[in-house]
C-alpha cells in the first residue's frame, strides 16, 4: 500500500471516531469534545416500606453541554407519576435538570407488592445519546397493625444550635424548636428524618434558615422553622465528595460552604483540605477553590467554620501537621492565606464590628479567642482573654450588634473585638454551657444543657432546666422527673402539654434516683442505698430510710402496701398505707430485681428471676422466664419486657413468650426493650433497636399485650430510659432529651 493512501485511511478513521464521540457500546461519558453527560445516583439502592417514601440524589456530569436533561424512571416495578395505593409514584425536582443534579422522590402506596425491584433512571437531552443509571429498590411490608394505637411522637429536646430570623427563633439538633419570643417554644415534627437523625450548623442567611444533615450531606431550608425543604448536595467535581460541610454563608446572590475532603498520596497516608463550593439554588454546587492540594502531604487542614464579611472569607479549623487551630483568609475563595494560629482547634468564627473573632480550645483544657484587625483580616490577629473550656466541647458564638458572645462553664464572655478582656455575665445554674446563642435585638437566647432567655444577660427566664433526665412519672396534672446534677440527682416538674419544659422544683442534692411512681395519691422515688423519697406535690420531698442498703430499682402499691425492689435480692414493704415505715421481706435468694407491679391480688417482682407475693412480706420464686427488665399490670394481666422478648401472665406463675415486631428501618437489628407502662387503656413499651453502628428508638403499643403496633420513632438515634403517661400525652425521656406522644 502506498504511504499516502495508508495515512489517508488513518485520518479518515480518526475523523469517523471523532464524529461518533470516540465511543463504542458505552453508556458512560462522551469522548473528545462532543457534547455529552453522565448520570450517577446516591445512594444506588433504597429499602422502603409499603406506604413510605424516600429520596435519591441524581448527579449530572456535563461535558461541553449545558442544556436541560429530562429525567424518567423505568423498570420492573408498578411505577406511576401520581400516587396510587398499588403504585410507586416517582418525580424528579427539577425536571428537566438544568444544573448538575436533581432529586428523585419515591412515594410507595400501601398495597405495593413487597420484593426487590431493578429500576433505571434515564436522562434524555435533544440530540444526545440517552444516559442511564441503575437503582435497586427493596419494598418491605408495612408493620402489622397490632391492637395498640399509633401515636404521633415529637422530639422536644435537645436542640443546641439556635438562630433568629423572620420574627422567630429556631433551634435544631435531635429536635427542631420554634419560638416567637425565646420563652414559649413549639416542637416541630419533620416530615422525614435526617439520615443522621439530627440537624446541625444552623444559620440564617438570605431570609432563610439553613441546617445540615452531616451523614447524608443534605441541606435543610426553611423560612419559618416549621416547613422544611431538603436539598441534595450535588457537587462538581463529584469526587472527592466532602465528608462534612461548614455553615453556609451568603455573598452577592450566591451561597458558599466549605467541605472537608480527603485524598491519598500513594501509600503515605491521607491528606485533608477544605474545598470552597458555591451555589445559586442550594442543590447544585461548584468548586471555587481549595485550602491546599490533596497531592501534597503538607495539606492537613480540617475546616470547622466559615464566615464572610468586609469582602473576605475566613475559615477556621485544625492543622494536623502542627496540631494547632488555624485561621485562613481569602478575598476570592480560590487563594487562601494562613493568618492566625492558636490552641488545638478553632471551632467558630464570626464577622462583626468590621472584624472577625474566632474561638476554640486548647489541648489539655482551656479556651482560645482571637480577633482580626479591623477592615483587614490579612493582618496580625490578636489574642483575647479566652473562655473557660475544660475539654473539647461545642461552643456557641453570636454577635449582638456590639459584642461577640460565647459561653462555657456557666459564664458568658462578651468581647467587643478590640479590648482583650471581655465583660462577664452568669448563666442560670442548670444551663451551664451556651452551645448555641442568638439575639433578636431585644432578647438573648442561650441553648446548652438546658436553655434560657434574657433581655439584658442579668435577668433570666429558664425554658428548660438541664437535659439529663433519669426517671419520670405523672400525677396531679404534672410530670415529675429526677434529673442528673452530678454526682447526685435533683427533682424537676413539667406541666403536661406538647412541650413539657421541666424546671427544677427541689434543688436539694439526692442520691441517684432510679425509679419514680405516683402511687396512692403521692409521688414516690426510690434509689441508691435503700432510700425512698416522698412528695405530695412533686416540689417538696422527704427522705425515708428502709432496712435495705441496696439500690432500689422499682416500686409498686396494692392492697394497702407499698413494695420496693432492688439489687441483691432487696425487697422492702411498708406498713398499711404508710410509706414512711418499711420492713425487710423474706424469701428471696439474692437475685437482682428491676421492676415490680401489683394486680389480681398479688405483687410480681422481675429481674434475674420472677417472684410473687400476696402481701409483699413473703415471696415465692417462680420457674417462669429468666432475666426481665420491667413489668406492668393492665387489662387483667401482667406484661413484662426483656430485650427482644415480651411476656404475658395473669398470675406471675405461667408466662407466654412473644416476639416484638421487627423494625422496617433496621429489619435485622436487635430489639432491646427496657420499660413498660399501662396507660389505662393500652400498654406502651420502650427501648431501642440496633445493628452494628446504627440504632434508633423503638416504641410499641398494645391493648391486649399480645399483638403490638410499632410506633414511628425512627428519627431518634437514642433509646428511651423511662416513660410516663398523663391524660393527653406520654413522655419518654432519654439521657439527652425527651420525646412526646399525643394520646388518642
Amino acid at each position: 500500500m502506498r504511504k499516502g493512501t495508508r495515512y489517508g485511511l488513518l485520518a479518515g478513521l480518526a475523523l469517523l471516531l471523532a464524529a461518533c464521540g470516540g465511543q463504542s457500546g458505552s453508556t458512560g461519558g462522551g469522548g473528545g469534545s462532543n457534547p455529552s453527560f453522565t448520570l450517577s445516583l446516591n445512594p444506588t439502592s433504597r429499602t422502603l416500606q409499603q406506604g413510605g417514601s424516600g429520596q435519591v440524589s441524581v448527579s449530572l456530569t456535563r461535558q461541553n453541554f449545558s442544556g436541560g436533561v429530562t429525567l424518567s424512571l423505568e423498570g420492573n416495578a408498578p411505577l406511576a407519576t401520581s400516587p396510587a395505593p398499588d403504585k410507586i409514584a416517582w418525580s424528579f425536582n427539577p425536571n428537566p435538570a438544568t444544573g448538575n443534579g436533581a432529586t428523585l422522590t419515591l412515594q410507595l402506596g400501601q398495597n405495593v407488592p413487597p420484593g426487590s425491584y431493578s429500576l433505571t433512571v434515564r436522562g434524555q437531552a435533544q440530540g444526545l445519546q440517552d444516559r442511564t443509571a441503575p437503582l435497586s429498590l427493596t419494598v418491605q411490608p408495612a408493620p402489622t397493625q397490632g391492637s395498640g394505637p399509633s401515636l404521633t411522637w415529637t422530639t422536644v429536646f435537645p436542640a443546641y444550635d439556635v438562630a433568629y430570623g423572620n420574627g422567630v427563633f429556631v433551634a435544631v439538633r435531635d429536635a427542631v424548636l420554634v419560638s416567637p419570643d425565646g420563652q414559649n417554644w413549639e416542637a416541630v415534627r419533620l416530615p422525614q428524618p435526617p439520615k443522621c437523625r439530627e440537624l446541625d450548623r444552623l444559620s440564617f442567611v438570605n431570609g432563610r434558615f439553613l441546617a445540615l444533615d452531616m451523614c447524608g450531606i443534605t441541606i435543610w431550608e426553611s423560612s419559618d422553622g416549621r416547613t422544611w425543604t431538603v436539598h441534595a448536595f450535588n457537587v462538581q467535581p463529584s469526587s472527592p465528595k466532602p465528608s462534612e460541610l461548614t455553615r453556609i454563608v451568603f455573598k452577592d446572590g450566591t451561597y458558599y460552604t466549605m467541605g472537608r475532603v480527603s485524598g491519598y498520596v500513594t501509600n503515605q497516608g491521607p491528606t485533608r483540605a477544605g474545598w470552597l463550593y458555591s451555589s445559586q439554588d442550594l442543590t447544585n454546587w461548584t468548586k471555587v477553590g481549595e485550602t491546599g492540594p490533596l497531592d501534597n502531604l503538607s495539606s492537613q487542614f480540617i475546616p470547622s467554620d466559615l464566615a464572610f464579611g468586609g469582602g473576605y472569607f475566613v475559615v477556621v479549623g485544625e492543622d494536623l501537621n502542627v496540631d494547632a487551630g488555624v485561621a485562613l483568609v481569602s478575598a476570592n475563595g480560590q487563594t487562601w492565606t494562613r493568618v492566625a494560629t492558636g490552641g488545638m482547634e478553632l471551632m467558630r468564627v464570626l464577622f462583626g464590628n468590621n472584624r472577625f473573632v474566632a474561638i476554640g480550645f486548647r489541648g489539655g483544657g482551656g479556651g482560645i479567642a482571637l480577633a482580626s484587625p479591623p477592615n483587614d483580616p490579612t493582618g496580625s490577629w490578636t489574642s483575647l482573654t479566652p473562655p473557660d473550656v475544660p475539654s473539647y466541647r461545642r461552643l456557641g458564638l453570636a454577635f449582638d450588634g456590639t459584642r461577640f458572645l460565647t459561653a462555657s462553664e456557666g459564664k458568658i464572655w462578651a468581647y467587643d473585638g478590640t479590648t482583650a478582656n471581655p465583660n462577664y455575665a452568669s448563666l442560670p445554674r442548670y444551663i451551664n454551657d451556651g452551645h448555641g446563642i442568638a439575639f433578636n435585638g431585644s432578647q438573648y437566647v442561650f441553648m446548652g444543657d438546658g436553655f434560657a432567655s434574657s433581655p439584658d444577660l442579668r435577668n433570666w427566664t429558664t425554658g428548660f432546666d438541664t437535659n439529663y433526665p433519669g426517671a419520670v412519672t405523672y400525677g396531679n396534672g404534672k410530670f415529675v422527673l429526677s434529673v442528673v446534677d452530678y454526682p447526685s440527682a435533683i427533682f424537676a416538674t413539667a406541666a403536661e402539654g406538647p412541650f413539657p419544659a421541666w424546671r427544677v422544683s427541689d434543688p436539694t442534692p439526692r442520691a441517684d434516683i432510679d425509679r419514680l411512681a405516683f402511687l396512692n395519691g403521692q409521688f414516690v422515688g426510690v434509689g441508691q442505698s435503700g432510700r425512698v423519697y416522698l412528695s405530695n406535690d412533686g416540689n417538696s420531698w422527704n427522705q425515708v430510710s428502709t432496712p435495705s442498703t441496696q439500690s432500689l430499682e422499682g416500686v409498686a402499691y396494692g392492697g394497702g402496701t407499698y413494695v420496693a425492689v432492688g439489687l441483691s435480692g432487696a425487697i422492702v414493704y411498708s406498713g398499711p398505707n404508710n410509706p414512711t415505715s418499711w420492713n425487710l421481706a423474706s424469701g428471696t435468694n439474692g437475685e437482682d430485681f428491676f421492676g415490680v407491679a401489683y394486680g389480681n391480688g398479688r405483687f410480681v417482682a422481675v429481674g434475674e428471676a420472677v417472684y410473687t407475693s400476696s402481701d409483699g412480706a413473703t415471696w415465692t420464686k417462680q420457674t417462669g422466664p429468666g432475666f426481665i427488665n420491667d413489668v406492668a399490670f393492665g387489662n387483667g394481666q401482667f406484661v413484662a419486657v426483656s430485650g427482644d422478648k415480651i411476656y404475658r401472665s395473669t398470675d406471675g406463675v405461667t408466662w407466654q413468650t412473644l416476639t416484638p415486631p421487627p423494625s422496617p428501618v433496621i429489619p435485622n437489628g436487635r430489639v432491646a426493650l427496657g420499660r413498660i407502662v399501662w396507660t389505662g387503656s393500652f400498654f406502651i413499651a420502650v427501648g431501642g433497636v440496633s445493628e452494628i453502628f446504627d440504632g434508633h428508638a423503638y416504641i410499641i403499643t398494645s391493648t391486649d399485650g399480645q399483638s403490638w403496633t410499632l410506633q414511628d420513632t425512627f428519627f431518634l438515634n437514642e433509646s428511651p430510659l423511662d416513660i410516663a403517661v398523663g391524660n393527653q400525652y406520654a413522655l419518654a425521656i432519654f439521657r439527652y432529651g425527651a420525646l412526646v406522644g399525643r394520646l388518642p
